[in-house]
């Protein structure tokens, strides 16, 4: 009887693991599934095909902010906003000569036209593989399942199995797992694009992990106390 019943809870605890890792990662499947990346290793917009290629170089110049202006001489082109985090993020200094796309203009606000894409930076073609290599997202995605999915089954397992503590011991013992666990959950390394271990990367504070880890805590706790409660009134 013993062992039947601890079948049982190894059958319910994989099934309830299953279906939280993937509530866990439902926003990634979509992201995943809807927003392909382009060959740059960065998302397109819908409206991309209309991005046009401004004719020459212009000048950027940017403020202390870190955001600025390509600035183009003769011509009849008008300057191009950046923002700060397109800047740093592509590696660019003031004064770097720029060929770049730009976003259609919408309307007749007389608003600067943004900056969409980089085409060459200082006289040659700028390859954006040098800055982001974007890992698989099959591997991602399958490692991120299987991290959430093993975490979710052994916080199960703890409380299937120490029913005759205290549920407070129970959540703090699922607590202090969940804690180890976050600093081995596979992430993206920016701008390498390799996958690694969280502890093995630059930023132990990765907000949508904790947010991640956060859920799937809960959401097992609450899975697993519902579950004690009905087979102890049966």
């Amino acid at each position: 009887m013993f062992a039947g019943r601890s079948y049982s809870d190894t059958v319910v605890n994989l099934l309830i693991a299953l279906a939280i890792c993937l509530i866990v990662n439902f926003s990634y499947v979509l992201l995943f599934l809807v927003d392909r990346p382009s060959d740059d290793g960065f998302p397109r917009r819908p409206d991309e095909s209309h991005d046009v290629e401004l004719p020459g170089e212009g000048r950027l110049s940017l403020s202390v902010d870190g955001h600025g202006y390509i600035v183009y001489g003769e011509g009849g082109v008008d300057s191009v906003y950046i923002t700060s985090g397109r800047a740093k993020r592509l590696g660019l200094v003031d004064g770097d000569m720029l060929r770049v796309e730009v976003q259609p203009v919408r309307s007749s606000t007389g608003a600067h036209l943004r900056f969409s894409r980089l085409v060459a930076l200082n006289g040659e073609p700028f390859d954006y593989s040098t800055i982001f290599n974007r890992p698989k997202e099959g591997l991602l995605f399958a490692l991120q399942i299987l991290y959430f999915f093993a975490l979710a089954y052994f916080m199960l397992a703890i409380l299937s199995n120490m029913r005759h503590v205290g549920s407070v011991r129970r959540s703090l013992w699922c607590i202090l797992l969940a804690a180890a666990l976050y600093f081995v959950a596979p992430v993206a390394e920016w701008p390498s694009g390799r996958i690694v271990v969280l502890a093995g990367s630059k930023h132990l504070l990765d907000y949508n992990m904790i947010l991640k880890c956060s859920f799937a805590l809960v959401v097992t706790l609450l899975s697993g106390c519902l579950l004690i409660t009905s087979e102890d009134a049966d």
